[in-house]
């Protein structure tokens, strides 16, 4: 079983032949907006954590590829550890290829120019901690009481403009050899992940040294974690974080979400649940999974779907029952996300068999289908189990039927019941949330998500 993101293979002639999420279409749309605005751009993909952002950018990076466009690939957040991003931007640049590699020996040396611009402030900051703000108010006065101190203030100020504008010139010189017909396009993955001040800072030399003709930068974002990491770095939370992003981004796109059905099954082979019904004879429950997944899980957010999801492989793999009732499974794992007052109430056995009957009724506003039946039959035999050996036995004989769905005719119920080897009429039941609930419950101690 994988929680994580496992390695996804790209096929390199039909990059997006593997994409469950069917997003080649989207990748399409973006390749046309390059194609069209090509000279120079930052654009960001704004989309949460979780929902195949990266997997994404990795195909439409080589779908751009085929179409003959030069690109390079940094992930941020595995390369946070450099301080200098400006270093490992570059570093990426040189590995360009066209007709023949690309070289970037004078970008380098104008960079090197440019790499002590912050010694200066570093030192005044470090004086401000470690002597106080009187001492280092006292420094800036003699500074600037010092006619041959601010000269050279000057003179490094007008250096490194100059060695700024040489920068950019030589960079530009440098893509236009090694990509002359079409731009490069270079992609950021994962700058919400990474150390705070190291994505503003890769903001910031995005924007202020490869603002060039010709290059064109994909940011891969989660726009909300982003604007907390720069009132985070600016340890202000009344930063206008949206603003300031405008600053560096010229467009922002979101990847549309993927339909509820494309999205579970993407889920499944991610966290490796469909290798529990290859282990033994499963075909009865893999039927139910499949439709009770969507049945139930399906009118969730996608960020709770995936939520869900984690917490039913964790269950699965973790029992070792002949047989799961998917339908009680399922049903349990939605209960503890989307409704967990009730979820504790069931959990701790503070509802009667009654008022557990009485209370189906407000979740068939939810899930009004057939099929929704058979979790009412199981979730009210097992619940009543769970209470204790003789409730169900004794609700049945005042009651006659334990199911509250009142459009169920008498074949019906009988149908649901033999789906699942169950007789209403006898003491010999034995399902219970028992077993499901401690599955379920033993996920809190793991952090998946």
């Amino acid at each position: 079983m994988e929680i994580r993101h496992s390695h996804f293979e790209i096929d390199l002639q039909k990059p997006f032949q593997n994409c469950e999420l069917e997003r080649e279409k989207y990748a399409n749309i973006l390749s046309a907006f390059i194609e069209k605005y090509n000279k120079n751009l930052v654009l960001a993909i704004n989309n949460p954590w979780g929902t195949g952002k990266s997997t994404f950018i990795k195909m439409w990076e080589q779908s751009l590829r085929l179409k003959g466009y030069n690109t390079a690939f940094f992930n941020a957040w595995e390369n946070d550890f450099n301080n200098d991003p400006l270093t490992a931007i570059i570093g990426e640049l040189s590995m360009l290829k066209g007709k023949k590699k690309i070289e970037l020996k004078r970008v380098v040396d104008v960079a090197s120019k440019l790499r002590s611009e912050l010694i200066p402030l570093l030192i005044k900051g470090f004086a401000e901690k470690k002597f106080g703000k009187e001492f280092t108010d006292f420094i800036d006065a003699t500074i600037k009481g010092s006619g041959k101190v601010m000269q050279k203030y000057v003179e490094d100020y007008t250096e490194k403009k100059e060695s700024l504008a040489e920068f950019r010139s030589e960079l530009e010189k440098a893509i236009n050899e090694v990509s002359p017909d079409k731009p490069v396009v270079f992609f950021i993955d994962e700058l919400d992940r990474c150390r705070p001040n190291y994505s503003v800072e890769i903001l910031e030399k995005v924007k202020h040294f490869f603002n060039v003709k010709n290059i064109i930068f994909v940011l891969a974002i989660d726009k909300l974690q982003l604007s907390h990491a720069i009132c985070g770095v600016y340890n202000s939370e009344k930063i206008n974080a949206e603003e300031y992003l405008k600053r560096f981004i010229d467009i922002e796109y979101t990847i549309p979400e993927p339909k509820t059905n494309l999205y579970i099954n993407y889920l499944s082979k991610k966290f490796d649940i469909n290798s529990f019904f290859a282990k033994e004879n499963r075909v009865e429950e893999l039927r139910n999974y499949n439709n009770y997944t969507k049945e139930i899980f399906g009118k969730s957010s996608l960020r709770t779907i995936e939520k869900m999801m984690g917490i039913l492989a964790v269950s699965l793999f973790l029992n070792h029952a002949r047989y799961i009732h998917f339908p009680l499974l399922l049903f349990l794992i939605y209960l503890k996300i989307e409704k967990n007052d009730d979820y504790e109430k069931y959990n701790s056995k503070k509802m009667s068999v009654q008022q557990m009957r009485d209370n189906f009724v407000g979740y068939y506003h939810t899930f009004p289908t057939p099929l929704f039946s058979a979790v009412e039959a199981q979730f009210a035999i097992a619940y009543a189990n769970y209470i204790s050996s003789d409730a169900l036995f004794k609700f049945v004989s005042q009651n006659g039927n334990i199911l509250y769905h009142s459009t169920m005719q008498p074949d019906d119920v009988k149908m649901v019941i033999e789906a699942y080897n169950r007789d209403l009429r006898t003491d010999t039941i034995n399902l219970s949330l028992e077993k499901y609930l401690s599955k379920i419950n033993i996920t809190e101690e793991f952090d998946i998500f």
